[in-house]
C-alpha cells in the first residue's frame, strides 16, 4: 500500500544519509587538511541534486496530486527553516 511504499523510500533515503555522514566522520581529519577541489565540489552537488530529483519522482509516483503538493510544500518549509537556523547560527558567530 501507499504508506509502506513511502516508508520504504524514506528509509532508503535515511540509510543513504547515514552512510554519507559516517563517511564524512571517517574523513574528518583528512578533510581539514585537504578541501575538495572545485570540480569535486560541483560533482558532489550534482549527485545531491540527482538524488533529490529521484526522490521527488519516487514520491510523485506514490502519492496522488494533492498529497504530492502537500509533501512538496512541507519539504520547502523544512528547507526554509533549515536555512533560517543556519543564518541565525552564522549571525551569532559574528
Amino acid at each position: 500500500d501507499q504508506q509502506s511504499k513511502v516508508q520504504a523510500v524514506l528509509l532508503e533515503e535515511a540509510k543513504f544519509r547515514k552512510q554519507k555522514m559516517e563517511e564524512r566522520e571517517a574523513r574528518r581529519d583528512e578533510m581539514e587538511k585537504v578541501r575538495p577541489s572545485k570540480e569535486e565540489h560541483i560533482q558532489m552537488e550534482k549527485e545531491k541534486l540527482d538524488r533529490q530529483i529521484a526522490m521527488k519522482e519516487n514520491m510523485k509516483s506514490i502519492l496522488d496530486d494533492e498529497q504530492f503538493a502537500e509533501w512538496e510544500q512541507n519539504m520547502e518549509e523544512r528547507r526554509s527553516n533549515k536555512e533560517k537556523r543556519r543564518q541565525k547560527r552564522a549571525k551569532g558567530k559574528n
